[in-house]
């Protein structure tokens, strides 16, 4: 049998050891908006190390204990290995021999959700827009009963390095079942236990309530508490934050909240499409409009394609033109190149060679910035604010610039001078307290010290206001 354990404690080793020789190193959206920074705890540590997007402290035998911002163990056992989930939880796996259940859920803020009784945990998929995650509250944990050599009755398989839904030569097939952890609530979603779980389609998180495919393409809606509240045809899609029933043949839909009212229903060609806001889009005479969950229309001028949506900008073509839209149909920057929507929710529309303009919940921020770094943009060589296009420093590429969170920007000079936090949004100095270094650490910042009893680690957490 395949042991990913060993493979993954053996790269856990490698990353310990080389750190271990290095010294230790220095609502809606408002239109104004702004980066407030929490004090989430501190400790002195001559042994604890950033790594693999954690705080690890070296055990025996390869291993490592996983921190808390208090320099606190988290779990009692000592692990082979971590990956930062999103959303402020941690899959941590001890090693486990031959069992392939090692694998606990805990979150940043210290807590162990469930215990070394898992395979692994995952997001469901439409809870996950890049490194974004929409929703926080319900997570996939899978459990694996027995091995099988029938790919049919698999619930997922592993290899010698990890576990995956999808199979690879020589992988070992488990027979399992997954079943829906509230990280709200600190347990379980009733007694759902699913056998068979297509990796794309079955679970949709909708509100506070459980979307669930069942085996013949129609849908269960289910509450927190696992109490089932109605079900759905097979041409049933959802937003993030209500349910969309097209009708079993020709045209009409009906659109629900997430307890299974009926809010709205209508004629006509209607699907759902990537919105902040929950829109949905509609096709009639030729073009397409959008409106909300109670019917009323949203973006008020047709277009030929909706490609997103993101605090009432449209992202859309029309007459072969890309273009940034806003409610009331004015066109804010339009472009025949490309439009991209950056981590800190500003829309990047190309206007010219490497230029372009910026397009916020406010408006237009800028019609000639230059990106030298993702995500930092200038104007006249001086990083401009998110907010309204001002100039706050002057971009040194001789400097380390790194983004947190997309709302944060940590410099470091590189020369005498100390490294600073900015605020992305108001050009704000929020920090230069004499840290020697900062890194991302889950969704917090964890600043670095250098003091006589070895390295002070600072924990701040990021407030997006």
């Amino acid at each position: 049998m395949k042991i990913r354990t060993k493979v993954v404690s053996a790269l856990l080793a490698v990353v310990l050891a080389a750190a271990c020789a290095l010294p230790a190193l220095a609502a809606p959206v408002a239109a104004e908006r702004h980066v407030e920074l929490e004090d989430a705890g501190e400790f002195e540590s001559n042994n604890i190390r950033i790594m693999r997007n954690a705080l690890l402290e070296p055990a025996s035998n390869n291993s490592a204990y996983i921190c808390d911002s208090k320099g606190q163990h988290i779990a009692d056992d000592d692990i082979v290995s971590v990956e930062y989930l999103e959303g402020g939880l941690y899959e941590i796996i001890k090693d486990g021999g031959e069992e392939v259940n090692s694998a606990s859920l805990v979150s940043e803020d210290g807590k162990v959700l469930i215990p070394f009784e898992c395979a692994f945990y995952k997001w469901p998929n439409d809870s996950i827009n890049g490194s974004k995650v929409i929703q926080n509250r319900f997570i996939i944990a899978y459990t694996g009963t027995e091995v099988t050599e029938n790919q049919e009755e698999a619930l997922f398989y592993t290899s010698e390095s990890f576990v995956t839904l999808a199979p690879g030569k020589d992988d070992v097939l488990y027979k399992g079942y997954a079943r829906i952890f509230d990280t709200q609530e600190n347990k379980f979603v009733g007694d759902i236990k699913l056998e068979r779980l297509d990796k794309y389609e079955s679970v949709h998180i909708v509100g506070n309530s459980i979307l669930l495919q069942n085996d013949d393409k129609t849908y269960t809606l289910y509450d927190a508490a696992g109490k089932k509240l109605r079900d759905f045809n097979s041409r049933t899609e959802c937003s993030p934050s209500a349910i969309l029933e097209k009708a079993q043949s020709g045209s009409g839909f009906t659109i629900y909240d997430d307890a299974g009212k009926e809010l709205y229903s209508g004629e006509g060609s209607c699907s759902v499409f990537k919105s902040t806001s929950g829109y949905f889009q509609v096709y009639e005479d030729g073009g397409y409009k959008i409106i909300d969950s109670s019917g009323k229309q949203v973006l008020s001028e047709k277009v030929d394609v909706i490609y997103e949506e993101d605090h009432d900008l449209f992202r859309v073509s029309k007459d072969n033109v890309k273009q940034i839209m806003d409610a009331s149909g004015k066109v804010l920057a339009e472009t025949e190149g490309t439009i991209m929507n950056t981590d800190a929710g500003i829309f990047e529309v190309e206007s010219g060679v490497k230029e372009y303009t910026l397009v916020g919940p406010g408006g237009v921020i800028t019609d000639k910035a230059k990106e030298p770094k993702s995500d930092i943009y200038t104007v006249d060589n001086s990083i401009i604010a998110f907010n309204d296009g001002s100039g706050y420093l002057t971009y040194d590429e001789n400097a380390s610039y790194t983004v947190f969170g997309g709302s944060v920007l940590y410099v470091d000079p590189r020369n005498d001078s100390a490294p600073a936090l900015y605020d992305m949004y108001t050009g704000k100095k929020l920090l230069d307290d004499g840290f020697t270094n900062a890194s991302k650490v889950g969704s917090r910042i964890v600043l670095e010290y250098d003091s006589d009893a070895g390295t002070r680690y600072k924990t701040l957490a990021i407030e997006v206001k």
